[in-house]
């Protein structure tokens, strides 16, 4: 057996045994050169060994940033607890519990780690409403919505309203709007107008709702492993 079979792990090989090979190459090669483009690899590699083998798939979607660690990858607590202190230990940096508060999705995970190996500015922490919070701002509406995230110019939720006609999602999505309002201070009138009659929902899904604000407000449905989907104008 050659001497390489034999030569013990390094604590960076230790860590990241169970990631595919270019995966541990672009570890090392960040830790000898620290060139940020390598950290996409890096950050989805990680992820991908801590999550289930049948959502691994999902890690490989054009654009995967949208993917929620908990809804998408169900990834607990204790699991981020494991994929931080991986990724400190490739970062050489410590990553404080206080300021993982905001990572929903790979996304804001890129966003939070890029800025850590780059020491610039972290990024401004979504507005995530506790379930508790969503009746008292909407007041006499009953909720149909859930897990809400709120962004700069963004509002995300979870469909927990039936049945999910696009009718029914649409007026979820009016709750979205109206609940970034009220924690922006910017009142928001809106008139929905369904855009797309029909929608190809998986009934064993969540179904994940988000508007983004433009000119005006447009609203979006997606599932786990399907593209986002523009039904709706409001």
């Amino acid at each position: 057996m050659s001497e390489e079979t034999n030569a013990p792990l390094s604590s960076l090989e230790q860590t990241l045994k169970r990631c595919r090979p270019e995966v541990i190459q672009a570890a090392r090669d960040y830790q000898a050169h620290k060139n940020p483009a390598l950290l996409p690899m890096i950050v989805v590699g990680v992820l991908e060994r801590f999550i289930e083998p049948e959502r691994r798939g999902l890690l490989q979607m054009q654009g995967p940033s949208d993917l929620k660690l908990q809804a998408d990858l169900g990834m607990d607590s204790l699991v981020m607890v494991e994929v931080v202190m991986t990724l400190e230990e490739v970062l050489s940096q410590q990553i404080p519990d206080t300021e993982l508060r905001g990572l929903f999705t790979i996304g804001d995970t890129l966003a939070y780690v890029n800025a850590k190996a780059t020491g610039t500015a972290l990024p401004t922490p979504p507005d995530r409403l506790i379930a508790e919070m969503i009746p008292m701002l909407l007041g006499d509406q009953p909720p149909t919505v859930c897990d809400v995230v709120l962004r700069m110019n963004r509002a995300e939720g979870i469909f927990s309203g039936s049945p999910a006609t696009p009718e029914n999602l649409l007026k979820a999505c009016e709750q979205l709007v109206f609940l970034w309002g009220s924690r922006k201070n910017e009142p928001q009138t809106v008139a929905p107008k369904i855009t797309q009659a029909t929608l190809t929902l998986d009934g064993a899904l969540p179904v994940q709702l988000r508007v983004d604000k433009g000119n005006g407000w447009k609203a979006y449905c997606l599932q786990t492993g399907k593209p986002a989907v523009q039904f709706g104008v409001m």
